[in-house]
């Protein structure tokens, strides 16, 4: 648990959390044009407090209220024979933007990555989200020069 000088810690998510959670992820779904089955969310949720070395979501909290959200997803570099994380799901309420509650989340994952010795950490985001690219290279993170490409394989019957 992380506590912060802006009155608001950030900590791994509990079995309590679900609603909350489910709640900001259907809210970032909706920034991408998503409109998320709530049972999947549900179903993302308990599968982090099942394989938490797989995927963990963290939680920034203040007076009580859940105000943001990041998991720390793990994955495994063949280059470096280790693993890695990715971090997702990033999402902080609107009324608590640029308050330090998104550097407070990451510099959590970040201190998690390294107690893990992950090699790296990595992080998708959309070509045209402005405030985030700039966020992420204010933080430090690199654009790595690649591009990520997806094949969704619920749609496809190759």
């Amino acid at each position: 648990m992380t506590h912060n000088p802006n009155n608001f810690m950030v900590r791994w998510i509990t079995r309590w959390d679900r609603e909350a959670v489910t709640l900001l992820m259907t809210k970032l779904a909706g920034q991408h044009g998503v409109t998320p089955d709530q049972e999947t969310l549900e179903e993302a949720f308990e599968h982090a407090l099942r394989e938490p070395d797989e995927l963990r979501f963290c939680v920034a909290v203040r007076d009580g209220e859940i105000i943001g959200q990041a998991s720390l997803n793990r994955a495994y570099s063949s280059w470096r024979a280790r693993h890695f994380g990715t971090i997702e799901d990033v999402y902080v309420e609107e009324e608590a933007r640029r308050q330090g509650v998104a550097k407070a989340m990451f510099d959590f994952l970040i201190q998690q990555a390294r107690r893990r010795e992950y090699c790296c950490v990595r992080l998708d985001v959309q070509a045209d989200n402005d405030g985030a690219r700039a966020f992420y290279a204010d933080y430090g993170l690199l654009d790595s020069g690649y591009v990520v490409y997806e094949l969704d394989l619920d749609e496809d019957e190759r």
